[in-house]
């Protein structure tokens, strides 16, 4: 009798040909419950199995059989079995041969079994090649399904795999080539491969996702390139869009980078605002916000934080003027070119400077000459272009100086600055870009002796025994810098006597010339007759 016991179980991926072979091994041996468990094993995987069901009922019969003598030997035949039995047994045990013969023929002519179609070895191939497939090995998959295909040229699970080893080699190979794109920032060469991989695959890896950061980092990649481009044409606010929409929509894109250009351009923007002449309440306004955002970005930056102080300042000047209170306006501007003289470009200068000649000119109409001449002296003190209209109504109803033999001029303080920032450069050159020659600290004192013709660069003595440059926003001075001489001072420190001094703003009148070139001759006494005239020269020689 057959042993009752089932068959451990095995790997889920045990081909149906396998179990379908030790089946019959047992089948022959008349193992009958293992055959069992075999031939349902592979009736669970493979239930189309051809002639596997009658097989089953067969093995089970056989089964029941078996059951009705227990005592029976189930390899060997008995020895000395009755005639009577044996006869009947061959009756019932010929038709069942035939059946099993016969399902084992039509088997082995479909499958065949070891020796005969080479089922084993093409098993060992489809399992070979899925298993590359698994882990991603697509080249040998292809290798191990075209070897099956030769072997099996109609087997569809072979060509299957093959079909699907070549795609996936081929997105595998699209994929690499987008991945060494992005890291080379090729952004149109990696969208193009992504997009060859996602219409073979949708699904193909982290494709679509990748896909969609190279479409920002493209974007990105396009927005700071012509941020750059807007930034070197010196346009300025195109720059700002641009750089402020790559922000929005890639905050991480070269961060450092541009923070500090945007910090750069909302400074240069905001002084190009303000600088407009009769710059709108509306420009000073955006002015102040291009400061604040200035300040997001650094907000420990102190010249940011002052530029937008005064701004608000200047908008207070504009608001006041807008309703017509010049009174207020003046005393705003004042506030600001105590602080920076050069602020807005000089517009505040030069705003405060018309505000104090139109204030002369109304007390001088209404008589209140010492007024005039106050604002007027005032105006003379401030960094603009042209003062010549203070100079010229200065002059008016001024008497006439008529300086006596031995009247010398008032000696002139010698005008000095005071560096108002933290640390300032001296250059060699009114510019940046000219070299350092030094640097001052807050609260030094130089030698005031010269400016550019636009007065924002002062000429400063001395710094290692050497004249130098220096921004007049930067300094603060009680001196006219306007009456300066234009142009580099010595490059050796001046003498005291030495020291170019501001001109005189009384223009000589021709009795005070006349006057000055009398004392150089000494009068005669006042009883002493002057000399005779010399007679007038003539043709005829004089009597002998």
């Amino acid at each position: 009798m057959s042993e009752s016991r089932r068959v451990p179980d095995g790997s889920a991926n045990v081909v149906p040909d396998a179990l379908y072979e030790q089946g019959m091994v047992h089948y022959q041996r008349r193992e009958w419950h293992l055959a069992l468990d075999y031939f349902e094993r592979l009736q669970a995987v493979d239930p189309d199995w051809p002639g596997l069901a009658p097989l089953i009922d067969e093995v089970r019969w056989f089964i029941q059989l078996e059951e009705v003598r227990p005592d029976a030997d189930p390899v060997q035949p008995e020895r000395t079995p009755p005639q009577r039995r044996l006869n009947r047994k061959i009756r019932w045990l010929a038709p069942a041969l035939i059946a099993v013969l016969l399902v084992a023929l039509f088997l082995w002519w479909n499958a065949g079994l070891p020796g005969i179609g080479g089922s084993l070895e093409r098993d060992t191939l489809y399992n070979k090649g899925q298993a590359s497939l698994s882990v991603g090995d697509y080249v040998a998959a292809r290798e191990t399904f075209t070897q099956l295909i030769i072997l099996a040229p109609g087997d569809p699970g072979a060509i299957e795999g093959l079909e699907r080893a070549s795609r996936l080699e081929q997105l595998a190979e699209a994929y690499q080539a987008a991945q060494v794109a992005i890291a080379a920032e090729e952004w149109d060469t990696a969208e193009a491969r992504l997009r060859e991989v996602l219409a073979v695959d949708p699904l193909y890896a982290d494709a679509a996702a990748t896909l969609s950061q190279v479409q920002r980092q493209r974007s990105a990649s396009d927005l700071f390139t012509t941020g750059i481009a807007a930034y070197d044409s010196n346009d300025i606010p195109e720059a700002i869009e641009n750089l402020e929409q790559l922000v929005e929509a890639d905050p991480d894109y070269q961060r450092d980078a541009v923070r500090e250009l945007l910090f750069v351009l909302y400074n240069r923007d905001a002084e190009a605002l303000l600088s407009t002449p009769d710059a709108s309440q509306d420009a000073i306004r955006k002015a102040i916000a291009r400061y604040g955002k200035a300040l997001s970005l650094r907000p420990r930056n102190v010249q940011a934080a002052s530029d937008g102080q005064l701004a608000n300042r200047f908008l207070s000047v504009r608001q006041a003027l807008d309703r017509n209170d010049p009174a207020t306006a003046e005393a705003s501007l004042a506030a600001i070119l105590e602080v920076n003289a050069g602020f807005a470009g000089g517009q505040a200068a030069e705003l405060y400077y018309q505000l104090l000649t139109a204030r002369a000119t109304e007390a001088r109409t209404a008589g209140r000459e010492a007024e005039a001449e106050a604002a007027l002296q005032t105006a003379l003190t401030l960094p603009v272009a042209d003062v010549s209209g203070a100079q010229a109504a200065l002059q008016i109803n001024q008497p006439t100086a008529t300086p006596s033999a031995t009247a010398t001029p008032a000696a002139q303080p010698t005008p000095f600055v005071e560096v108002q920032a933290d640390t300032m450069n001296v250059r060699l050159g009114p510019g940046t870009d000219y070299p350092v020659l030094g640097q001052a600290l807050l609260g030094q004192q130089f030698i005031l002796v010269g400016r550019n013709d636009a007065g924002d660069w002062l000429v400063v003595c001395c710094v290692d025994e050497q004249a130098g440059w220096v921004a007049a926003r930067l300094v603060s001075t009680t001196a006219n810098v306007g009456l300066l001489p234009v142009g580099l001072a010595p490059t050796r420190a001046p003498t005291a006597t030495a020291l170019p001094t501001a001109s005189p703003t009384l223009l000589p009148t021709p009795t005070a010339t006349a006057a000055a070139t009398a004392t150089a001759i000494p009068e005669p006494p006042p009883d002493e007759p002057p000399p005779p005239p010399p007679p007038p020269p003539t043709d005829t020689p004089p009597p002998r």
